[in-house]
């Protein structure tokens, strides 16, 4: 059915011009291996995307090409879908209430968002990156990032950790992180992307109430429950003394 019959005749509307601008470069004599992506009809009027690869020939006498036609509607569609998911995750990352970063295992800040860069005072993502430079800056105590790490590469993932972090003014505040390790492929060390939650007014808040359920409202002094608690604590104590005087006897022996 095939044989004899015009190729023109598959080539998709939109395609035409297109194609017959390389059937009369190869019938002037081009000899260039033509290599496009084309839109041709099949038999039942389905369109497929069709990646082509075609060399100069001569055919009786005449220019002509010889090649191969391959069928990639399915890998353009699963690359379509790739990119318009990367756009997705890339406009939630960048618009997220929640802080959100990417840095490498070492600390090297790769991208942070909006939120991110507002929660420690910047003015914009790129004026953070510049300043910043790595994640180990943000961390009232230096320490806390590597504990993290550990356990990243141990698990995976760490969720709901508490950390206090360096205001860029030299304050501190909390927030509750979330973070995973994410590698593209078996050889790829991986980055860390995560997001933070500033946790200070949860704090503020539970020091406030611990604050009112030790003291009286009105005169802010200790209440009675202040004084059964620190009365508790000082039985405690003097009940381990003779035991302390025991071990320190026992030492001296």
């Amino acid at each position: 059915d095939l044989i004899g019959a015009s190729y023109f005749d598959w080539v998709a509307p939109e395609d035409q011009a297109a194609e017959a601008q390389r059937k009369q470069a190869r019938e002037a004599g081009s000899v260039q291996t033509q290599e496009y992506e084309i839109r041709l009809l099949r038999r039942d009027g389905h369109k497929r995307i069709c990646a082509v690869r075609a060399g100069a020939v001569m055919f009786r006498g005449e220019p002509a090409s010889i090649g191969t036609i391959r069928d990639i509607t399915e890998a353009r569609a699963q690359q379509i879908r790739l990119e318009a998911a990367e756009e997705r995750y890339r406009l939630l990352f960048k618009h997220a209430v929640l802080g959100m970063f990417q840095s490498s295992l070492n600390g090297d800040i790769i991208e942070v968002n909006e939120a991110m860069a507002s929660l420690f005072g910047y003015a914009s993502p790129e004026a953070m990156r510049e300043e910043v430079r790595n994640m180990r800056a943000c961390y009232a105590d230096p320490g806390a990032r590597e504990r993290a790490l550990a356990e990243l590469k141990r698990s995976g993932r760490v969720v709901g950790w508490e950390f206090e972090m360096v205001h860029r003014d030299g304050s501190h505040f909390h927030v509750l992180a979330s973070a995973r390790i994410v590698r593209h492929h078996e050889d790829d060390p991986g980055h860390v992307e995560g997001s933070l939650l500033d946790n200070s007014a949860r704090r503020r808040a539970e020091q406030e109430l611990k604050f009112l359920a030790l003291h009286d409202s009105l005169t802010q002094l200790p209440n009675r429950r202040s004084f059964e608690a620190a009365l508790v604590g000082a039985l405690a104590e003097l009940r381990l003394q003779p035991q302390r005087a025991d071990d320190e006897a026992e030492r001296e022996r």
